[in-house]
């Protein structure tokens, strides 16, 4: 929670087991590592982005090479870092995941360059291929991405990016993508991947080997949760106005400052009261 709460989980999680290690699997926080990496970023990038904007004196050129380049450097750190722990949970070696959709963007926004300026039957093509790759990613066994991140990585992020890249009217994205129960999940996915590992963490730790049956019930839990949360919780705060947005915010960050004093006193303490901390390594 202390990790947590203050979105550095990933630099944590570097000295413990791998991520792909049994013991990992009780860690019921273990799923915030990822959204360590997005903080991280969404903190970073803009920064390192606003200077080189203002040292090129708004040039779109320098601003592009800097992204392009970032992306290709991280890419090639994420291939060299030869720790399995570091390789997964550091920032610079997943920010390469993050920059190629970045490149679409930049390139949508500052060349107008878009699968609506071509051809539909070329942007048809490439949202075929990559809804392909995103399945066959989803389907391949597990040691294809060994090590991970690594290049049978390139695959789902082409895939998505090519998705992206294809725009609204490609034929995967206005028929499959857009299917109401498709969008429904879109919706909800956030407060979903929140929910879900905690349920599953939890239930492991209860029951060693749990039934599919009781996954498939802990999964349920999860989804419901996530619509709670979407319902009344995600879109109220989403449609406040700015002046009470504000407010929210604030509460919002003094939760967080709160939450870590908490998780903080809890680990100086070992635990509470009849209660002993039990570290996960």
């Amino acid at each position: 929670m202390t990790f947590t709460a203050l979105f550095y989980q990933n630099i944590e999680l570097m000295t413990g087991p791998g991520y792909f290690d049994p013991l990992s699997k009780n860690n019921p926080l273990l799923h915030m590592w990822s959204l360590a990496v997005e903080e991280q970023f969404y903190v970073v990038f803009p920064l390192i982005a606003f200077l080189i904007w203002k040292i090129g004196r708004h040039s779109v050129l320098a601003m592009g090479d800097f992204v392009f380049l970032l992306t290709a450097a991280s890419f090639v750190c994420c291939l060299l870092i030869e720790d399995q722990n570091v390789r997964f949970y550091f920032p610079l070696s997943r920010f390469w995941e993050l920059g190629a959709g970045i490149c679409v963007a930049y390139a949508e926004t500052f060349f107008k360059f878009g699968m609506h300026s071509h051809s539909r039957t070329a942007a048809n093509i490439l949202s075929v291929l990559g809804f392909a790759a995103v399945l066959v990613a989803l389907a391949a066994p597990t040691d294809w991405y060994s090590p991970a991140p690594g290049w049978f990585s390139l695959l789902p992020v082409m895939g998505g990016t090519l998705l992206i890249a294809c725009a609204a009217q490609a034929v995967i994205n206005r028929t499959v993508l857009s299917w109401g129960w498709m969008v429904f999940v879109g919706l909800i996915s956030y407060s979903l991947y929140l929910w879900h590992w905690p349920m599953l963490a939890y239930l492991r730790m209860t029951i060693a080997q749990p039934d599919t049956w009781m996954v498939a019930a802990a999964l349920m839990v999860s989804a419901l949760a996530a619509c709670i949360v979407y319902r009344y919780i995600e879109n109220p705060i989403r449609r406040l106005q700015v002046r009470i947005n504000k407010s929210v915010v604030t509460v919002l960050v003094i939760g967080l400052v709160l939450m870590f004093a908490a998780g903080k006193m809890v680990r100086i303490e070992r635990g509470i009261p009849e209660r002993p901390i039990c570290l996960l390594y």
